[in-house]
Order: structure tokens, then sequence, then C-alpha cells
């Protein structure tokens, strides 16, 4: 049997009842660093043998594991902090455990993830988590450009010596009006949550010698696309689709397309894409479309471009003719 064990993000006194009871009846204790479990095994009285398991060697360690339990030996596995696999090592062990049919269990408890996200203040009916930044630049930029047209509330992690260069490409890639979250100590005597627009989040750090130190946990608020309530009564079939500017103009509509031929159709798709201020903006020009969604940036007008080609622009513009037989 293996035990997956959460173990306190910061507090000692966090740990579970069970899972103090599972560590003190598992044989073998794995850890991505047993000089800080020590610390743990310290505050319960528990003396257990531990071995060490992180992302360098975990595939060789996951043999090793199942063939402990092979054996009849009760496994138990911690991270430094938090739970299992959770941007650290585990889930390569559990794919290896559901493919040979080995017994496994998670002893839930503190997850820094989840405790970021409540203390934020942000939405938390839907987020999504994108674990450490990147560190290639490469990475970075489409890490980055995600993160940009991420509508729920974005989880990171980050180190303290790159927090600053992240808030500044943040403020480049998102709008500096998104909302951002910063975590530090959880759970810990000098916790702190500090929260503000990201284009003063530097200055608010400075101005409360917001001490950064430790992992980070960040929380940026999803982007929201505006919805465009004007004109909406004008346009009551479930098929009808307009460009709209921000005055709630007409630029173009798509009711008119089926007599256009395709060519002329997506020409006037490069007319509205051009009417924008600049890339780091948003467009101003919106896209509405009767029991779907509002879009006003380049993202979501390309993927109605590609619904709407792939519905109907094969289809009404470019269906070739039956030829009649003679009869």
């Amino acid at each position: 049997m293996i035990n997956f064990i959460s173990t306190p993000i910061g507090n000692l006194n966090d740990i579970s009842l069970r899972a103090i009871d599972v560590i003190r009846k598992s044989d073998f204790l794995y850890a991505e660093d047993t000089r800080n479990v020590k610390k743990l095994l310290k505050s319960i009285n528990c003396e257990i043998k531990c071995k060490s398991f992180h992302e360098h060697n975990e595939d060789k360690i996951s043999l090793e594991i199942i063939q402990d339990v092979k054996n009849n030996k009760i496994v138990s596995i911690v991270s430094d902090a938090g739970t299992p696999a959770i941007s650290d090592p585990g889930y390569k062990l559990i794919r290896r455990c559901i493919d040979k049919g080995i017994r496994y269990t998670l002893i839930p408890g503190p997850s820094s993830v989840i405790s970021g996200l409540v203390m934020s203040g942000l939405p938390t009916d839907q987020f999504s988590f994108y674990g450490f930044i990147p560190k290639k630049i490469n990475d970075q930029a489409k890490c980055f450009e995600n993160l940009k047209y991420e509508q729920r509330t974005a989880i990171f992690f980050e180190s303290p010596k790159r927090l600053e260069k992240t808030i500044l490409n943040l403020i480049k890639f998102l709008s500096p009006d998104r909302k951002i979250s910063i975590c530090k100590e959880m759970t810990k005597l000098h916790e702190e949550i500090i929260s503000d627009k990201l284009s003063n989040i530097l200055n608010k750090i400075e101005k409360n010698n917001f001490c950064i130190k430790g992992e980070i946990n960040c929380q940026v608020k999803g982007h929201k696309f505006r919805y465009l309530e004007q004109n909406m009564n004008n346009h009551e079939s479930p098929d009808d689709i307009s460009f709209l500017n921000k005055d709630g103009q007409i630029l173009f509509n798509r009711s008119h397309c089926y007599s256009m031929h395709r060519n002329q159709y997506l020409a006037n798709y490069k007319i509205v894409s051009k009417e924008k201020s600049n890339e780091d903006k948003l467009l101003e020009n919106v896209l509405y479309k009767k029991n779907l969604d509002l879009y006003e940036d380049e993202l979501g007008i390309q993927r109605l471009k590609e619904s709407i080609d792939h519905r109907h622009g094969s289809y009404y513009f470019d269906r070739p003719k039956k030829k009649r037989g003679i009869s």
C-alpha cells in the first residue's frame, strides 16, 4: 500500500490525526527533502526511516517503491509542504501504480493552492493552476500569453528573486487593471497577503514594506469579456452575427453573408480585425452572437471566424453544385 500524505504548508500543527497515524504505521517514508521532514517527525514524536524522493530520481525510486509494496511493506510519500504530486514529485509514481494495479490512497490535508485562492478574495468558482512560472524566456512568453486570455482565476508559484520581473511581464502581457493577490508565509507567524491592480502592486509592496521571502503564491483575476447589451433587441435571429464598434454601430452583419462570395466574406473579417488601437490594448470592436458570447479581443474573433468558416463557409460558399442527370 502506498500512502500519499499531505503535510503542513507552514504551521506544523496543521497535520491531521490520520496523517500522524499513517506515518507511524509506515515501514518507509519517502520525502523530497529528508532534512525538512525530520522536523515534522520530531514534532509528532515519530522515528521512521526516511528516503529521498525528488524529481531527479523519481523514475528510479518509483521502481524501488513498487518493489517494497510487492514485499508487503507500507510506504508513505510526503512533499516538503502541502500535497504530493502538486508541483512536486508523485504523479509518475501514481501512473505506475495505475498501470501495475498497485493500491494507493491520499491522506488529504493542507494545500497552498487552495489556501491562497480562498485568501485572495478573487472568484473561486472556477480557477486554473499554472504551477511555477517557466524560467526560459520562450516558455515564459507562452505562459503569459495563456494568462492574457485566461477567464478563470489563475494561480501560480514564484520565487522571491523573480517576483518583480514576473509582475512587470504580467503588466506587459496582461491588462494593467487586472487584479493580483500575493500571499507569503501562509499559516506562519508572519503570514501576509497583499492585493491590488497589477499597475499598483509593486508600489504597494514597497510602501507596505512587504518582506518577500519563501515561496510566493500568486493569484490573478481572470480576463472578463465585456458584454455589449445595447442594440441586442435589434438582432432576433439566432444566426445573426454582427460586428459592432464601441458605440454599438454595426460594422458588418453576417446575415447578408449567404449572398457573398467566400473571399469577400473573409475580407470583411480583415477589415474588422484592423480596427484596433494597438496590440497591447483590447479591441474596441466586439462581436455579438445571439445566445452565445461577445468577444472584444482578437482571439475571440479568430475563434468565431473559424467556427463560422467550418459550419457555413465550406457549406454555403464552397459547396459544389449537384449535376442533375438527364431524365
